[in-house]
């Protein structure tokens, strides 16, 4: 495994092996991004409120769990998202305490090695596409550095704590460059043991993302075209060696390695399995095949996509923002404007490249052919999707963004794309070719089954290269200008609100240390705001949701068993005395009342009665319900 690891580093410095080790590290370009990434980070978490979602707040609570001697395996109540996140946010709450600050630290650093893990993924595409000296280095730095520096949604969502998404991301770029690597060291005749590592160490990636998150089945079903492809490409057209097809058919059986690989990878939602029916699996699977969306609801969710969902993963746009509205969903963004003409001009050269060898025109093909693949598959895949369709219940573009987080991972493709293209034109248009000989004509054709010529980046100056660099330059100052300023301009109250409650609490500081100060460590509300207040207190105030939509119900049994409990809940700044305060008065109950703004326009009420009244009360049931679940 370690020569494995050895060849692929080797591959990303080969260019600076001569360098001194502490100046290759000083001066890489992969260090600078790092340095960026982390900048652009930190400015969005200091930048922003404490905001925190319910969904964030429970991977928290969790991760509090873990360190008081729990050892879960999978996220509240939805058993096919790992708890590796919970796990990890537990090392840095053991660190530096739990806080909203340090769970959104803790993503940041995972989320770095997005930036590591593009670095190498561009560097094997460019090896795919045979480009060496300034051509690859110049390709793997824009890509990682738009990886460092992506728009504005996906960096927000790559630091959200949604218990495995940001996770899931990293594992599809890692399942991309496994893939890469193995089938550029099967064409290469690498040796069976070599080929056995890679294989071992494929499965165990497939394996251990189904465990984190099964959106990972993108990247898998890339793989599985990819080698696929290889496979039958090679018996149809074998290469120019003895027993070409037996050879190919008997290395094609070390893939048979990758299922002892997957079982290790899976190892935790094995054991949960074992000790729950398997209701992991059946979880999955039976979601997948129950309530199939009709065609009519794949039409409406493809529209939602094409007009909604891809724009703002690919342009920026926040959804939460203010002046967003219906009618008004300010989607298009610069950023969408250039991503866009470059997936087209990709798009356009890989069917160009078929008839047309172009050097310029195939080694765009070669550099973007998997990231188009994989958005097509994520495309497929989102518009068919079980749950997608139980969750994306809208068929307008407005500030309600449910399923968004789906469509995500387009983003870890993108930065290839952008890249390719600004590449292939700075070196293509910009320069001509110097005279070669005809052993070295880039446009000669490339059989089947022989190694292509490679592109060094050896052109004189064309006429018109002075003019073009300029507009490539601009284009990506453009890019990278508009990206913070969408950042700088932001609202600090819109970056980390969910588009599930526009009336969740900003800061629940005032809120925790009135209930302190008033010794109420109990109470009732609803997830936007229980969950919140138990992570932020560290399980001192101990809020739930009622018991129907609970995922902690010893939380909630704690709660109830309580000699008295509050109750909270959003109302508007206007209504004085909501219903369940005027039943109060009219049963003759004493209470104490306080109110806190959460946004312009609501409040959240706290009402302590200073008898407990039970939430199955015959009296007050109904209208504990209707008042808590009132709005969100």
């Amino acid at each position: 495994m370690l020569a494995v690891i050895q060849h692929d580093l080797s591959q990303t410095a080969h260019d600076s092996a001569s360098q001194p080790g502490w100046l290759r590290i000083l001066c890489s370009p992969l260090l600078l991004c790092l340095f960026i990434g982390i900048a652009v980070r930190i400015f969005l978490i200091v930048h922003s409120s404490p905001t925190i979602p319910g969904d964030e707040a429970l991977t928290g609570i969790q991760a509090e769990n873990i360190l008081r001697g729990l050892h879960p395996i999978y996220y509240y109540n939805q058993p096919y998202l790992g708890s590796l996140e919970a796990y990890i946010l537990a090392i840095f709450f053991a660190i530096a305490g739990p806080s909203v600050t340090v769970a959104r630290t803790a993503m940041m650093c995972i989320s770095l090695l997005m930036i590591v893990l593009t670095w190498f993924l561009g560097s094997a595409l460019a090896d795919q596409a045979h480009l060496k000296g300034s051509m690859k280095r110049l390709f793997v730095f824009i890509a990682t550095l738009i990886a460092a520096f992506p728009p504005l949604y996906d960096t927000v969502l790559e630091l959200r704590s949604w218990g495995g998404y940001t996770e899931a991301m990293i594992i599809m770029l890692w399942l991309l460059l496994c893939t890469l690597r193995l089938n550029q060291r099967w064409q290469a005749g690498a040796s069976h043991r070599e080929l056995t590592l890679r294989w071992l160490g494929f499965g165990f990636v497939v394996g251990l993302g189904f465990w984190i998150d099964p959106l990972v089945v993108y990247a898998v079903v890339i793989a599985a075209l990819w080698l696929g492809g290889t496979f039958i490409t090679g018996l149809i057209h074998p290469i120019q060696r003895p027993n070409a097809r037996r050879t190919l058919l008997t290395e094609a059986l070390f893939a048979l390695v990758a299922i002892p690989g997957v079982l290790v990878g899976f190892l935790p939602g094995i054991i949960y399995g074992l000790k729950n029916q398997w209701a992991n699996i059946i979880f999955i699977f039976y979601s997948n095949s129950s309530h199939a969306p009709t065609l009519t609801k794949k039409l409406q969710m493809l529209s939602l996509y094409a007009r909604c969902t891809a724009p703002r993963v690919i342009g920026g746009s926040l959804p939460t923002e203010p002046y967003v509205r219906l009618g008004n969903s300010a989607v298009v963004t610069p950023g969408l404007v250039i991503s866009g003409v470059c997936i087209a001009l990709a798009v356009i050269a890989i069917g160009l490249s078929f008839f047309w060898h172009h050097p310029a025109v195939v080694r765009t093909r070669q550099l973007t052919l998997m990231p188009i693949v994989f958005m097509l598959v994520v495309t497929v895949i989102f518009c068919n999707s079980t749950f997608v369709a139980v969750e994306n219940r809208a068929t307008t573009c407005t500030q309600i963004d449910a399923s968004g987080r789906y469509a995500t991972p387009l983003c870890i493709v993108l930065p290839f794309i952008l890249a390719a293209i600004i590449t292939l034109c700075w070196q293509f248009l910009a320069t001509r070719p110097n005279q070669q000989t005809p052993s070295q004509n880039p446009q000669e054709s490339i059989p089947s089954g022989t190694r292509p010529n490679t592109y060094a980046g050896r052109h004189s100056k064309s006429l018109l290269g002075r003019p073009i660099k300029i507009v490539l330059l601009l284009v990506l100052v453009v890019y990278f200008a508009t990206q913070a300023y969408a950042y700088a301009a932001s609202h600090p109250e819109a970056v980390f609100k969910s588009s599930g409650c526009l009336q969740m609490v900003q800061d629940e500081t005032a809120i925790n240390q009135y209930m302190q100060q008033n010794n109420i460590h109990y109470a009732f509300g609803n997830n936007w705001i229980a969950d919140p207040i138990t992570f932020t207190t560290n399980a001192s105030i101990l809020v739930s949701p009622l018991p129907f939509s609970t995922r902690i119900k010893v939380n909630e049994q704690k709660v109830e068993n309580a000699s008295r409990y509050a109750f909270l809940f959003f109302v508007a700044a206007s209504e004085k005395k909501p219903p369940f305060v005027t039943l109060l008065d009219k049963e003759h109950y004493k209470y104490s009342i306080a109110r806190f703004q959460s946004q312009p326009g609501w409040d959240v009420m706290i009402v302590y009665p200073e008898r407990k009244i039970s939430i199955h009360d015959k009296i007050f049931g109904e209208t504990i319900n209707a008042t808590i679940f009132k709005s969100c």
